[in-house]
């Protein structure tokens, strides 16, 4: 099983911590650099998370030659070509979303995030998260040349998109309304074949556990839907505003059903496109 946990950067390497790993994961870590850079002059860093052996020969990689670790580190660059899912995780750092009181949406995308990626690797599904922790992507974006920050923000969101060409992407995001009756979940898609599928079955899964009947809809005017040619859905997982949503959205068994459900809906999606998963080690 070969899982990512990567994040976008401009001339660093990151090594995450272990304590961003749930106790119960048996990932070890190791810095990655790709060899292509990024348009403009920008770069990205990004995190392996590995399983199994690779966490028993972390300190053996340290003492290797760096002949060794050039070689080793082109594996794991070529790796990135297999991803099948990547988790844009909405919002971050300066920028909190949309809010009730002093609930954040930015939290509660990460703290689903996190799940999401969990259990798909869990699943054999090679997956990528674009953030683990609080920050805004757009502080690592200083080869736009763009004052607005939510320009960055996107831009550097589609960056990594088009650097690592995952089979789908989901973008993590939560909804708020006037009308605190609003409910359920809104799936937003490309105009084309495979986020269209990924949408409706986002849509079934979701509805199926809210108890909705919202309907998938193309999202002509955003970003990323617009300007990343890898398939990209837009998954709001509920309103904030209203009660039996926001209630979903903060407790940990309704964070877990979400999780299910999205990875269950990616899973039937993976299967239509005939993507080959990896055996669960």
């Amino acid at each position: 099983m070969t899982c990512h946990r990567t994040i976008t950067a401009v001339c660093r390497t990151v090594l995450l911590s272990a304590a961003l790993l749930t106790a119960s994961s048996p990932a070890a870590q190791a810095a990655a650099k790709p060899d292509k850079p990024a348009p403009s002059g920008a770069g990205y860093a990004s995190a392996v998370v590995q399983s199994g052996p690779a966490k028993r020969k972390t300190a053996e990689r340290m003492q290797k030659p760096a002949e060794s670790e050039q070689s080793e580190r082109k594996g794991q660059e070529a790796s990135f070509a297999t991803v099948d899912v990547l988790i844009d995780v909405g919002h971050g750092g300066i920028d909190g979303g949309t809010s009730y009181g002093g609930l954040l949406e930015k939290h509660l995308n990460l703290a689903v995030g996190l799940r999401l990626y969990e259990h798909l690797c869990a699943l054999g599904v090679r997956a990528a998260l674009n953030r683990t922790h609080d920050y805004a992507p757009s502080d690592d974006n200083t080869w736009l040349g763009s004052r607005s920050r939510h320009h960055r923000d996107l831009a550097q969101r589609k960056l990594l998109i088009d650097a690592l060409q995952p089979k789908l992407t989901i973008s993590l995001h939560t909804n708020w309304a006037n009308h605190t009756s609003i409910r359920g979940p809104g799936i937003l898609y490309q105009a084309n074949p495979p986020s269209f599928i990924a949408a409706r079955l986002l849509a079934d899964r979701l509805n199926r556990l809210y108890g909705t009947s919202s309907i998938p809809y193309v999202g002509k005017t955003l970003y990323l839907l617009n300007h990343p040619k890898p398939p990209v859905v837009i998954v709001e997982m509920g309103f904030i505003s209203n009660p039996a949503d926001r209630a979903m959205l903060t407790e940990a068994n309704g964070q877990q059903q979400i999780t299910e459900a999205i990875a269950s809906a990616v899973i039937d999606y993976l299967l239509v496109y005939h993507i080959p998963r990896t055996e669960n080690q």
